[in-house]
Parts: C-alpha cells; structure tokens; sequence
C-alpha cells in the first residue's frame, strides 16, 4: 500500500475537491476559509475542567448571564425604592440571677454553678421577650392605636406584602386579633442578646419612627423590671397563703399529736417527772435501798465474824472496844492484872491477897465473855434483820422490775408518739415561721436588675445603602447566571468540545468534522464536504496500521454514514482505491441515500453466494465501490456456514487500498456481528447532540463487540 504524508495529503485534497462535480458535492470551503479546519488532537491527550472551557461556555450563554443581572439590579431597585427606612435603637441592662440577699431564707435558691446561673439568665431572656412583659408596652404606649405596629400598611412595599400576605396559607399569618397582631409585629421586631460572658442583656427594636424604637426599647426594660417584681412579690403572696391556709390543719394536728401522747401515758401509767418515768424512779430508789441492805448485812457480818473472833482468841477488836461496858471491863480486867503482876513478885501464890486478885481477874474476864457474848447475840440479830430487810428490798425490786418491764414496751410506743407529735411540732413552727417571713417578703423587691444602658433615639436608619444593594445585587445576578450557564450544561450532559469528548470517552479525538443534522429528517445526510478535515483523520488512523476501517456512531441520526462517506470520497481523492461497504444493516442509511436498497451486497458475500467485486456498484460521479446492505444482510451475518463480514473485508482488502465500513449507531445495530471485522475503529460524537449517556452506552457496546476503536472524531455545525 502506498502511505502519503500529511502535507501531500492536503494539498491533492484541495486539487481532488476542485475536480468533483457540483452535481455531486456540496460548496466546497477551502482550509483558507474553514474555521473547523483544525488540527487533529495529539492520541492520549487528556482534557480536564479548564478555566478556558468555562470562559467558553460562559461566552456562548453570556445573554443569559446579561439578563440574571438586569434582574436582580431591577429587584435591588424595586426594594430599595419600596423599602421602609428601619431605625434600630438598643438598650442594655443587667441580670443577676443571685438577687438580694433581704432575708436567710429566699423563695427562689440561688444559683451556684455557673451553668445553672447561664440558664437562669437565658430563661430570662425568654421572660423579656414573653406576652406578659410586651403586654405591658403595649398598654404603657397604647400600640393598639399604632399603624405600624397594628399591621396597617403604610409603603408600597408594606401594601405589596399585605397583597402577597392575603394568599400565604392562614397559619403563616399573624392572627386576626388587633391586639395579637400587635404582639406579632412586636415581637418580630424585638431583638434580645446576652453579651457573651456577662449577664448584660442588649434589647434592639426596629422601628420606621427613631424615637419611636427607643421609646419602646426603654419601655421594655421598664416593663420587665415592673414584671420580674410583682412575680416575684406574687409567687411570695400565693406561697404564703397557701401555707397559711394550712397553719390551723396543721395547729389541730399537734394538739391531736400531744393529746395522744398524754393519754397513753396514763392509760399504761408512764407518768413521772423531770423527764423519767415514776416507774423508774422507784425502781432507782430500790436498787439504792438494795445497795445500802447489803452494805447493813455485810458490815453485821463482819461484825458477827469479829465477835467470833474475838471470843475464841480473847483479843478484843477495835469495835468492841467502841463499846463502854466493853471498854470499861477490859480496863478492869488490865488493871487487875496489873496488880497480880506488881504483887506476885513479893507474895506467895497463896497468899489470900493474890488468891482474891486471881478471883477478879477470872470474874473480869467472866464478865467480859459474857459482854461479848451479848454483843455477839446482839450482832446476830442485827445481821438476821439486816437479811430480812435484804430480801424484803430485792422482792421488791423484782417486782418494780416486771413493772418496769411492761413500761419498757408500753415506751416503745409512747417515744413513737412522743417523735411524730414533736415532728408535727416542727413542721408547725417552721411553717409559721415561713409564713411569716413570706408575708414580710411579698412587701420586698429583692430582684438585681439594673438598667445600663437606656435606648437613644438612632440618627441614621439601619437600611443598607442602594449601592450596597446594587453591587449585592450585581453580584448575585453574576453569580445566577455563571451558575445557570454552569448547571445547564452539567444538567444537560452533552458534548461541547474535544476536551469534554477525551474525558468522557478516554481516547484520543483524533479531529474534528462538520455534521449538520438538524434537518435530518427532511434531507439527505450524504454531502460531500471539503476533504481536508477527512484527509487528516486518515493521517491520524494510519497510526493503527489498519486499511479496514469501521465508523460507528453513539446517535441514530446517519452520522457515521455521513463520516464513513466522506471518509471513502476523502481516500479516493488521493488515489486510493476505495471500497465502501454498509454494515448498519439495520439501518442500512448508505443503502437507502446511494438508491441500492434493491441489489445484493454483504449479505449475499457473507454466505458466499456472490463475490465482493461482482455485487459491488460504483458511487456515481466517484472512483469509489459501494456494498450495500442487502435486506437480508441481518440474517445472512447470522449464518454459520458463512464468512461472515470479516471473510468479506478479508477479500476486499487483497484488491482495495481502504474499505471504509459503516457500523451505524452502536447501540441500535448488531455490531456483535460486524464491528470485529475492521483492523480499526473511529466513534462519531456530535457536538451538542451526543448526551453522555449516550456516549457511555456506545463505547460499552464497542468494547463488548470487541471494535477496535484507534479514537473518536466530533461532528457538528461548529466542532470546534
């Protein structure tokens, strides 16, 4: 085969294009004139989003840009022309939710962490902007009688809303009470923030009237002030009635506690004094009695057992000797003795003198036996009483002690009593005592509200300027239209130039091509056009090695009959030896436009009923061959005997330079039949017209069909 270059390509097109016929071709545009003459993209180039294709688009849709923005500059107008001049006036109080500290014992407690005194001062926020505290401006200002605030329209653009306001459904508009009206607008235009870190609330009113806005920005705070006193003086006045309602339920309660506890005293004898129990103060009493008894029986005791002693040793002990009989003897008894001892030294034993001596003595000591054993007897009586009495006491003790006993258990009682009358006694004087001090408090206004900053009458309304509303205006008209133009050309999802095509389809777009197919339907597709664009395409495809070479489409409009033709006419300008062949044979477009519907063609070579040079018929006024798509190509392609389009391409290819294959549109033709059968491929996009879809649909169907795509070509009035 023969292989030009791409400058000698061009130049025999020019001289091919003069030589045709104008029977034949449509006005032909030399590269001087053609503005779609470009040159081909380089293979694999990748195109991305750039700020060109976005200058591009924006250039080509720039009315509708022009347009968003002389509507919103007309809108910016209309508003600042229509709007009402608004007057915002502030004021500032302060808010401690601590309060004064009048008495120990507040009705509200106070806060201690700084979360809960945040709330507190939030929840007061609500209070100030509440129907009780704007009620009171409005009485206080008399805002029922306000035109503005009562809802009558007093702009154009008021009455505009008022028209606009009339078909909102019932529940967005303000209700039909003049008075709730008033409080509607009132509180639409009441404003309250807390200064961050601080409990300095500022209160904003916005108003058409300036002195108006501070008039009711310091009524506000006036009103609030007046509102947080009297509920609070309120909530003290209904607290403290409602406990004195309860003072004498609650007095009949103690009695009623106290009188059962008196009865039950006596009814199990738990009387007494001082606190204790008369059943306990005998027993005390006893158990003393007891205690001296046995001291009594044990100092008889000793007493006994020393008498004893004393008797059996004849030593007198310390308490005989206390005795003065006792005492009295024992010196008699001495003495004796002592003048026995002075006179046995110068007597003899019998003299009479000591012999009456030794008679006194032995009667002393007679006598003092005797006093001993009188003490003794006398001791014992006493030791036996002292036992009686002993016992008489301990009998007496046991029974005090089941007395006792039985009183224990009857006390169990009588302190459960005793505990739930001196709680009702408590309740009851702490109930009064509060009573009290509520009565004394409903008197006080122990809030710490202090008003700032009061509201001045602003010099300058808060209306943004008209510049500021024309450039925010010509800013969002920009802004639209740039983001319509944008969002139409996403929305629609087509083709708008070779960068889009590349990214979309991932090949190479090897040129561009120019496809009018707006009157599809009316005209025939088949014109001839200059050559040139078509040359370089087969200068791009020579890359591929392929001389079969198959045009597909994404678009059921006769595109790739339209490219496949001009392609052949472009090829056999130069001097090759074409052959054109139509394998959309359900389509079957080239068939139709080239008048050969009624002749064999692939079908009949497919199952080798006819050869590629006998069925094949000159396209008039050119040197190219033409295979039709016979009527029962679909069929015939199917045949398993046949060769198929492949055998067919294979035999064309031994006599023709190129053989130019019309698949048609990839999605409506079996090009699982036929779209194997070329060494190369090239996908017909057209610009504006192809929607990605579309695009993504082809190109899955090429790759099932296994077409060797070398790259894709844009077609359109203007494929740029």
């Amino acid at each position: 085969m023969q292989h030009f270059g791409r400058s000698q390509l061009l130049a025999s097109a020019r001289g091919a294009a003069e030589a045709l016929p104008l029977s034949v071709l449509a006005p032909v545009r030399t590269p001087n004139n053609n503005h779609n003459n470009e040159a081909p993209l380089t293979p694999g180039f990748a195109a991305t989003i750039s700020p060109q294709r976005l200058l591009e688009s924006l250039r080509r849709r720039a009315s509708w840009i022009i347009v968003a923005v002389l509507l919103c500059l007309g809108a910016g107008l209309a508003f600042s022309a229509m709007s009402t001049s608004r007057y915002v006036a502030s004021a500032r109080l302060i808010i401690d939710p601590r309060g004064l500290r009048v008495l120990d014992n507040e009705l509200q407690p106070t806060a201690q962490t700084s979360e809960a005194i945040t709330d507190l001062v939030e929840s007061e926020m609500r209070v100030l902007k509440g129907t009780g505290v704007l009620n009171r401006v409005v009485d206080a200002l008399q805002l029922v009688d306000d035109t503005e605030m009562n809802g009558s329209p007093q702009s154009a653009l008021g009455r505009l809303r008022a028209a606009l306001r009339a078909f909102l459904p019932a529940s967005n508009a303000p209700p039909g009470d003049p008075r709730a009206k008033v409080l509607y607008n009132l509180d639409d235009r009441l404003a309250v923030r807390r200064i961050e870190r601080s409990f300095v609330i500022e209160i904003y009113m916005t108003s058409s009237d300036a002195a108006k806005s501070a008039r009711i920005a310091n009524a506000l705070v006036d009103a609030y002030i007046a509102q947080s006193a009297d509920s609070q003086s309120e909530a003290a006045r209904r607290s403290g009635a409602a406990l004195s309602a309860n003072l004498d339920e609650m007095q009949k309660r103690v009695r009623d506690a106290e009188d059962a506890v008196e009865r039950f005293k006596v009814k199990h004898g738990l009387l007494g004094s001082n606190g204790r129990l008369l059943t306990d103060q005998q027993l005390g009493e006893l158990s003393s009695q007891l205690s001296r008894a046995k001291n009594a029986t044990a100092d008889a005791q000793a007493r006994v057992d020393q008498l004893k002693v004393m008797r059996q040793s004849g030593a007198a002990s310390p308490e005989a000797m206390q005795s003065t009989t006792m005492s009295g003897l024992v010196l008699q008894l001495a003495e004796y003795k002592r003048r026995y001892a002075a006179l046995q030294g110068r007597l003899g034993p019998r003299h009479p003198e000591l012999a009456a001596l030794r008679r006194e003595v032995e009667e002393a000591q007679v006598n003092i036996n005797s006093e001993i054993d009188r003490m003794a007897q006398s001791a014992r009586i006493d030791l036996d009483r002292a036992l009686a009495a002993e016992r008489l006491i301990q009998s007496q003790i046991d029974a005090q002690g089941r007395t006792a006993n039985t009183a224990s258990q009857a006390s169990v009682e009588l302190r459960e009593l005793e505990r739930r009358a001196e709680a009702s006694k408590s309740i009851y004087n702490a109930a009064l005592l509060r009573s009290r001090q509520l009565q004394e408090q409903a008197l006080l206004n122990s809030t710490n509200i202090r008003r700032v900053a009061p509201a001045v009458t602003p010099d300058r309304p808060a209306n943004p300027p008209t510049s500021l509303i024309l450039a925010l205006a010509l800013i969002c008209g920009l802004g639209l239209g740039g983001a319509a133009v944008v969002g139409a050309d996403a929305f629609k999802g087509r083709i708008h130039n070779r960068e889009d095509l590349e990214r979309v389809s991932n090949l190479p777009a090897l040129g561009a091509v120019s496809f009018d197919s707006t009157n599809a339907a009316k005209t025939p597709q088949l014109r001839a056009v200059d050559p040139a664009a078509y040359l370089a395409l087969l200068d791009a495809l020579q890359s591929s090695g392929g001389r079969s070479i198959a045009v597909t489409s994404a678009n059921a409009d006769g595109s790739s009959s339209h490219v496949a033709y001009n392609l052949a006419r472009a090829a056999s300008s130069i001097g090759a030896k074409v052959l054109l062949v139509d394998a959309a044979v359900i389509a079957r477009a080239l068939t139709f436009e080239l008048k050969a519907q009624h002749l064999e063609g692939i079908g009949a070579c497919a199952i080798g009923k006819s050869r590629t040079g006998a069925v094949a018929s000159r396209v008039s006024q050119s040197d190219i061959l033409f295979l039709p798509a016979d009527a029962n190509a679909a069929v015939s392609l199917r045949h398993v005997s046949g060769r198929g389009l492949a055998g067919v391409i294979e035999d064309a290819l031994a006599t023709f330079t190129y053989v130019i294959v019309d698949l048609g549109c990839a999605v409506n033709e079996p090009i699982s039949l036929t779209g194997s059968a070329t060494q190369s491929g090239l996908m017909v996009v057209e610009r504006e017209r192809t929607p990605r879809p579309a695009l993504d649909a082809a190109l899955s169907a090429c790759s099932s069909a296994k077409v060797r795509l070398a790259g894709v070509v844009l077609a359109g009035s203007s494929a740029a």
